[in-house]
């Protein structure tokens, strides 16, 4: 085979994303369905109510695991 004179591509490093949406109607109001999203024990999302998606994707970081909880707001008890 002959040498190929092809330029190297670099490849970045892929990151971790996600798009949330609430879609659990679980109170009787919709103040009461406010929940803040917490990633890795951070509050990444607050007051996000039933019928709220994320405008786009929220991102995480590198590959790896992330621990991600809904807390209703006002609480510290993860749902």
């Amino acid at each position: 085979r002959e040498a190929c004179d092809a330029p190297e591509i670099g490849v970045a490093a892929a990151q971790v994303r996600v798009q949330v949406g609430h879609v659990a109607p679980f109170a009787d109001t919709l103040a009461g369905t406010s929940v803040t999203v917490r990633i890795n024990g951070a509050a990444a999302i607050e007051n996000f109510r039933f019928g709220d998606v994320t405008p786009g994707y929220v991102n995480l970081g590198p590959p790896g695991t992330y621990r991600i909880d809904i807390v209703p707001t006002g609480t510290q008890t993860v749902a």
